[in-house]
């Protein structure tokens, strides 16, 4: 179990649920038995219709790339539906051909997309989940199996409520090289973490000496910040984008050396320098603070670093 997610597992949190109001999508007039049938942009769909349009339940495909499965009404994806595309595109050096004298030439890109949840109008909308996984291909087999070049890829997860497509509000995770991305946010939160030394696991000493954190939550007119880097920490308010509380900094000039500053409006108005112990301990301190704020959170970004770090070992050969 890596260190972040030893210290979150420690709370026993409920999911934060927003409330979402959506349409209704639920069909009010009795759809016709499952037919088949192309749909005007030239997918193939099988499923149930109504008055010559997909209504109720069915399944469009469009080529070989996308394919939506779930509710329709009057002709638009609209309910519960999962959509998963995928794509091969540059295809690389065909692996009859490959030798050392083209190796790395022809690259492509592989894409895998899918998401799960509420549509409205065609479009996410609603409570839903996002998966999209991106690799760099470095040649085919002759069978047309996908094989990525190491340490090229970016796998990214979101889950929450969208918006017309977009998320809303949620989490989400994001993965790529020797770099994890985990974050929450909603119209007054927003967390995020950013670990820039991954090495098959979440790295880090018990105080997440390598990771960098930001923390705001709305109150009143301006938010109450944390932020935590490998060098330096702050906490106090941000008003129209200005800080002031206090920073910690360590200068790692001719000798290591320790500050603490008081800040308004983005100016230092008093420096003192500090011991590393009384550092360490004031560190300490709003660590402590930043997990009792996110307490209501811990439990599903640990889910979501987990899941994230699983899509890393997928085995891409045999997706065309």
């Amino acid at each position: 179990m890596h260190t972040f997610e030893k210290i979150l597992s420690k709370f026993e949190v409920k999911y934060y649920s927003a409330n979402f109001t959506s349409l209704s999508s639920t069909p009010t007039e009795a759809a016709s038995k499952k037919v088949t049938f192309k749909l005007s942009d030239g997918a193939t769909y099988y499923g149930e219709v109504l008055d010559g349009k997909p209504h109720g339940k069915g399944t469009a495909l469009w080529g070989k790339s996308e394919v939506y499965s779930g509710d329709w009404v009057n002709g638009k994806r609209q309910g519960i539906g999962k959509y998963t595309y995928k794509l091969v595109e540059g295809a690389g050096v065909p692996f009859e051909d490959y030798d050392e004298d083209n190796m790395g030439q022809g690259t492509g890109e592989f894409t895998l997309k899918t998401y799960n949840g509420s549509w409205i109008n065609d479009t996410y909308h609603g409570k839903g989940k996002e998966i999209t996984q991106w690799l760099e291909v470095q040649y085919l087999t002759a069978d047309g199996e996908v094989h990525a070049i190491p340490g090229s890829y970016i796998n990214t997860i979101n889950d929450g409520t969208f918006n017309q497509g977009k998320t809303f509000q949620g989490y989400y995770a994001i993965h790529s090289s020797d770099i994890v991305s985990l974050g929450y946010t909603d119209h007054e939160t927003t967390i995020n973490f950013d670990n820039n030394y991954f090495n098959g696991k979440l790295t880090g000493d018990p105080y997440f000496f390598d990771t960098i954190i930001n923390y705001k939550k709305k109150h009143a007119s301006s938010e109450i910040y944390i932020g935590i880097k490998p060098s330096e920490f702050s906490k106090g308010i941000l008003t129209s984008g200005k800080f002031t509380g206090s920073t910690h900094l360590i200068d790692y000039g001719n000798s290591v050396s320790y500050s603490k500053q008081v800040v308004k409006n983005d100016n230092v108005l008093k420096e003192n320098y500090i011991t590393s112990a009384a550092f360490d301990q004031d560190r300490k301190k709003i660590l402590n603070e930043f997990l009792h704020a996110i307490k209501p959170y811990s439990a599903k970004l640990n889910n979501i670093s987990n899941e994230i770090m699983s899509l890393k070992d997928m085995n891409y050969k045999g997706i065309p």
